[in-house]
């Protein structure tokens, strides 16, 4: 709360700053002598600081600013409005101090926020949604629970891989498709494997980060059980800080504008409509299918 603030709500003229509903006291009327919404505190020398004599002062300076132009209910409407916002967003900084408190508890190390591509927020919904990342045998299971990986479609002795099976949480695949595609800015091994799937085999973008997303959370699983905070690496094992990772990845693993034009899945001009149609793909839970088999009859 700022001082004059708190000085003025000492003074027991309001219960709470900000107001709820602001006056709608016309400015002019502020100014005059005895005025009841200052309960006739006008300052009585020109140095006068007071609380009331700094909103005289305010008031004088505005009837200058705007003379006849100031609507003083469209100006008390917008004050509310934007108290509102206020308040609404000191909620939410409340609920995010809350959630980075938990996230310290079951995090202490702070292995997950040390991944690239992954802050408070996107640690504890992957935290959240994973559960004990200890309780899968082996990383292959990791990666078949965020339903990431390619579907298989199996006829007899033939077999061909699909898209993504989509059969574990939503949110989860959302939240590491969504990290995947920052760490492979920051992460020379992930960056090479993205450029890789983009130049030479042909992947549009959200298909290469399909691909990178299963590797890099088998690499928090990792990471989690050994107990240790992510590294990022060069391609020769060299320890790289983040920062060095993104020079790395910009000078080695840049992909051109046009190549990505053409690896588009959309062409439509309406702007990121290709990333909307990706994400909500993420969270569409697909019916099972029924692959047909072929057995051998006894002859």
């Amino acid at each position: 709360m700022p001082p004059s603030a708190a000085t003025w709500c000492s003074t027991r003229r309001c219960d709470s700053w900000p107001p709820a509903t602001p006056t709608r006291t016309p400015p002019a009327a502020w100014a005059k002598p005895g005025s009841p919404g200052l309960s006739g505190a006008t300052p009585t020398a020109p140095g006068d600081k007071t609380p009331a004599a700094r909103i005289l002062a305010a008031a004088d300076q505005t009837l200058q600013l705007w003379d006849t132009e100031l609507s003083s209910p469209d100006l008390a409407e917008d004050i509310a409005t934007e108290a509102r916002l206020a308040l609404a967003l000191c909620t939410e900084i409340r609920d995010l101090d809350k959630l980075a408190a938990l996230l310290r508890q079951l995090d202490p190390a702070g292995i997950m926020t040390s991944v690239p591509g992954v802050g408070i927020i996107n640690a504890a919904q992957i935290l959240a949604r994973l559960g004990d990342p200890a309780r899968f045998r082996s990383l292959a299971g990791d990666r078949s629970f965020t339903g990431l990986v390619p579907s298989l479609s199996a006829s007899g002795t033939s077999g061909r891989h699909g898209p993504p099976t989509k059969s574990g949480d939503a949110a989860l695949r959302e939240a590491l498709f969504t990290a995947a595609d920052h760490a492979r800015r920051a992460d020379p091994t992930l960056a090479v494997r993205y450029y890789r799937l983009m130049v030479h085999e042909g992947k549009h973008h959200n298909s290469a980060l399909c691909h990178i997303a299963p590797t890099l959370v088998s690499r928090i699983i990792a990471c989690w059980r050994a107990g240790t905070r992510y590294q990022i690496r060069d391609t020769d094992g060299t320890p790289l800080t983040a920062a060095q990772g993104r020079a790395v990845t910009a000078e080695r693993y840049r992909v051109s504008d046009e190549l990505r034009a053409q690896r588009r899945t959309s062409h439509t001009k309406r702007g990121r409509a290709g990333d909307t149609r990706s994400r909500k793909a993420l969270r569409h839970q697909p019916a099972p299918r029924h692959h047909a088999t072929t057995t051998s009859q006894p002859t």
